[in-house]
């Protein structure tokens, strides 16, 4: 087939929080698989679609967010589907460092659960070794194959491709964010030089959102042998050489492919999948549905996938609601028969609800408690300009309508704290009683002096805004807390984007001592003695006579999660007394 981007083809140039926006056509979703929860994206066409759907596999290590805008464009004619690897992005993780056939037997566990009995398959880099293996596990399941940059290397590179998985295992970081700075500059030399430093920097961040597992994924790539593999694959081939810098390495291919087609795309770099999605997805369809491309006639049984391992025991589990304003995400636990009134968890900010996990797994045992994102924040759908805490209020109150909760308990922790507040006054008949962490109350010149310490931090082609954001993240933890904790915190603040300082100023803006005066509910104030806000948040102790108040002379930020069990002891006290 002739390999040609058709006309009229235009790509929207994007800047700042428009990286961060998922498409309204793109759905967001957990689906059960061998390893956990799977997490995945998917657009579909209105009406009945008698094209195939399109699987598309991202690279190491990174999420699906990198085909985010492609599965927006194949999803107006066919279902379009990204998932997140196991271990990726929200993907569960395996219980042990996985090879690309568990890559690919979990990918067709995914295809049974969403009942897919033929799919094409999209690959990116160590996507396209999943996607060859997938084939080869399940000839008949996959129909053609789109492959960008699939390489092939020898013995010796394949060593070398070591101290790339020695350099993601875990580290003791240094103290100055400095690795970061050195790792956001190594990856920019890969993209082409129009590329946006924001589409950059959310990539930088995805690939880091894998943690002290990042490894794996390259681990499984570089001890797979595609050469060989290609070779057992008859399916239509269609192979990109984008200028990556390993275009070497993918021309290899041509000698293994059987049926295919090798193109080289010299203007395309790292991250064109997201750089150049209306184009992709035009080159894609038109592989995807050619008569041009012969399909074989006859395919074998297959090789044998990997067992699955026995079912994952989990406590908490992940999900989406809708609202009118977009997907909020939560987690949630609960005993099988509760006998406690629910919980809501609210998480200060600029980080998300897996920061309340110790604390769900501690209440759970006896009532259902749920800890959402706050919008822009972990997994939920980002505002699109700066909200209110009334509007951060509002959003999670239909979430919790979602949810179908009706008589239930608030702890919120910082700007959660306040996000709290205004839910008790906004549903003072469902919301029983709350409990307020380190809930600050500003002066005027209190507010002016914190706007000016928390805004944007443009990204910068020597990666300077990391160690902006590794200084910032410092001081959102505990003196005593290790620099690992450090790393999670930057990763959490960089996935909110640009716009990660959005409720830290709602925050400031809300006027608490005044809505304090109007709560009806009993009120449990928690006084973490080492937290910078907490000689702000006593100021709620004149305004609240009648609170209950608790003090934590040990205790510093992030006690949600580095005390759980203290604090989990204080609020089962207080809930149900």
């Amino acid at each position: 087939m002739t390999i040609k981007i058709p006309e009229g083809v235009v790509e929207t140039p994007r800047e700042g929080l428009a990286w961060w926006h998922k498409p309204a056509t793109v759905h967001r979703l957990y689906v059960e698989g061998r390893f956990g929860q799977v997490h995945l994206r998917m657009a579909r066409p209105p009406g009945n679609s008698t094209a195939r759907p399109v699987i598309l596999l991202h690279q190491s290590p990174s999420t699906g967010r990198a085909w985010e805008d492609v599965v927006a464009e194949l999803g107006k004619d066919r279902i379009a589907i990204a998932p997140d690897t196991p271990g990726f992005g929200d993907s569960d993780p395996p219980p042990f460092p996985p090879t690309i056939a568990d890559y690919a037997a979990a990918l067709g566990d995914l295809l049974d659960r969403l009942n897919l009995p033929k799919v094409d398959i999209a690959g990116d880099h160590t996507g396209t070794k999943i996607a060859m293996e997938f084939a080869r596990q399940r000839p008949h399941q996959a129909h053609r194959l789109f492959l960008n940059a699939a390489m092939v290397f020898t013995a010796a590179e394949q060593a070398m491709q070591k101290d790339t998985i020695e350099r993601e295992k875990p580290h003791t970081p240094p103290t100055d964010g400095s690795h970061l700075v050195e790792h956001f500059v190594r990856l920019r030399k890969y993209y082409a030089p129009d590329a946006s430093l924001d589409h950059i920097t959310r990539d930088f961040v995805e690939g880091l959102r894998g943690g002290p597992l990042m490894w794996y994924g390259h681990n499984a790539s570089f001890n797979y042998d595609p050469a060989a593999a290609l070779k057992d694959v008859p399916h239509a081939i269609l192979q990109f050489i984008p200028n990556d810098g390993f275009a070497d390495f993918a021309r290899r291919t041509v000698d293994h492919i059987r049926n295919g087609e090798v193109v080289e795309m010299p203007a395309w770099r790292l991250g064109s999948i997201s750089q150049h999605p209306v184009a992709l997805a035009a080159l894609m369809r038109a592989f995807f549905d050619s008569h041009d491309v012969a399909d074989p006639d006859h395919l074998g049984p297959g090789i044998k996938a990997p067992a699955a391992p026995p079912p994952v025991q989990r406590d908490i589990h992940r999900r989406f609601v809708e609202t009118s304003h977009g997907l909020l995400h939560l987690r949630e636990a609960a005993p099988a028969n509760p006998t406690g009134r629910a919980l809501v968890c609210l998480h200060s900010s600029p980080l998300s609800s897996r920061y309340m996990e110790n604390l769900i797994r501690r209440m759970a045992t006896d009532r259902r408690v749920i800890a959402f994102d706050n919008p822009g924040y972990g997994e939920s759908d980002r505002p699109t300009s700066p909200p209110r805490i009334e509007d951060y209020a509002a959003w999670i109150a239909e979430g919790i309508d979602a949810c179908g909760l009706q008589d239930f308990d608030i702890v919120g922790d910082h700007t959660g704290a306040k996000i709290a507040v205004e839910l008790a006054l906004r549903l003072p008949q469902r919301v029983h009683a709350i409990a307020l962490n380190a809930s600050a109350i500003y002066t005027p010149e209190e507010q002016a002096k914190y706007k000016s310490l928390v805004g944007p931090v443009p990204a910068t082609e020597e990666g300077t805004h990391l160690a902006d954001l590794w200084r910032r993240a410092q001081s959102f933890k505990a003196p005593e807390a290790p620099e690992e904790v450090t790393q999670e915190l930057v990763v959490e603040i960089m996935r909110a984007g640009p716009g990660w300082w959005w409720s830290s100023h709602a925050s400031l803006n809300y006027d608490m001592e005044q809505k304090l005066q109007r709560l009806t509910q009993p009120v449990l104030l928690l006084f973490p003695a080492r937290d910078p806000l907490t000689a702000l948040a006593r100021r709620a102790v004149p305004v609240l006579p009648k609170a209950t108040v608790r003090e934590f002379p040990e205790f510093g930020a992030g006690v949600m999660q580095q005390h759980a069990g203290a604090m989990a002891q204080e609020l089962r006290g207080f809930f149900d007394r």
